[in-house]
């Protein structure tokens, strides 16, 4: 199979995303954000957003990126960063 020159950009037609979501059984529904007029890629919470505290009650996940009451279920990205990072 003959490799394109250039890559595609998956975040300019979607049908990579259609297709992974149609093979898992889901449904793809592209950003609002991504049309006209504003065409933004937009992450709502890169960095926060999964409070990792001492205590249940005060947070989604322990020390150690455990969900609280969820055995052996670890958050391990940028979610669990506690402030907003400089």
């Amino acid at each position: 199979m003959e490799q394109p020159s250039q890559p595609r950009d998956v975040f300019r037609d979607g049908k990579d995303f259609e297709a992974l979501s149609r093979a898992i059984g889901g449904n793809y529904m592209p950003s609002v954000l991504w049309g006209w007029p504003w065409r933004k890629l937009l992450t709502a919470h890169p960095l926060g957003g999964c409070v990792m505290s001492d205590d249940q009650s005060e947070g989604v996940v322990n020390e150690f990126g455990e969900v609280w009451n969820y055995p052996n279920l670890y958050v391990s990205d940028g979610s669990i960063i506690p402030t907003r990072y400089p």
